[in-house]
C-alpha cells in the first residue's frame, strides 16, 4: 500500500471513530426536527475530525418502503442516511476540483417539488449544490448533492413552507 493511499484510510477511520463516538455530548441543534445527533466539540478546517454532529437515523420510514436502521424522516419527508453518517466518496463520486457528488434518494408525503440546500459546519466552503430528476409531485425522488469540499455538511431538503428535512453527515474523499 502507498503512503498517501494509508494516509487516507487512517483519516477515514478516525473520522469513522471520532464522529460516531456514541460518548460525545449531545450538540444542540439549530433545528427543531433534527434532535437525534451526537457532536464532539471543534470548529476549524483543521479541527474538522472532532466537529460533526452526525445524524442519526430516527427509524422513521416512508410508507409503502422497507425498514431499515438508516431510515430517517418527520412524516413529511424521509431519506435513508449513510452508515455511521458519513458518506465516503471514490473513483468518479470524486470531481477533478475536488468536490464530491454523490446520489441521496428521498419520499415525498407532500405535494411539491423538493428543493435542497447546505452549508459546511467545520470551515469555509461554496454551498452545496443540489441535482433534483423530475418524479413528479409526490413520492421517492432521486437527487444528486454536489459537495464543494469534504467535511461536515449540514443538509435541508424542503417541499415548499409544508415541510423540511435536515441532517448532518460527513463527507469524506478518498
Amino acid at each position: 500500500m502507498n503512503r498517501p493511499v494509508a494516509v487516507v484510510g487512517l483519516v477515514a477511520l478516525l473520522t469513522l471513530t471520532v464522529c460516531t463516538d456514541r460518548s460525545s455530548p449531545i450538540a444542540p441543534s439549530r433545528h427543531p426536527g433534527n434532535t437525534n445527533t451526537s457532536a464532539a466539540k471543534g470548529g476549524t478546517a483543521a479541527t474538522g475530525l472532532r466537529l460533526c454532529p452526525v445524524t442519526r437515523p430516527n427509524g422513521a420510514t416512508p410508507p409503502g418502503e422497507v425498514k431499515s436502521g438508516l431510515n430517517h424522516g418527520n412524516g413529511m419527508l424521509w431519506r435513508v442516511l449513510w452508515p455511521r453518517g458519513v458518506v465516503v466518496a471514490a473513483g468518479d463520486q470524486v470531481l477533478p476540483d475536488g468536490s464530491v457528488e454523490m446520489k441521496f434518494p428521498w419520499w415525498r408525503g407532500v405535494k411539491g417539488r423538493l428543493s435542497i440546500e447546505g452549508h459546511r459546519l467545520d470551515g469555509l466552503a461554496p454551498p452545496l449544490r443540489a441535482v433534483i430528476s423530475d418524479y413528479g409531485l409526490t413520492g421517492f425522488q432521486a437527487s444528486g448533492i454536489i459537495f464543494p469540499t469534504p467535511g461536515g455538511w449540514e443538509v435541508t431538503g424542503r417541499v415548499r413552507a409544508a415541510a423540511s428535512l435536515t441532517f448532518v453527515t460527513l463527507v469524506v474523499a478518498r
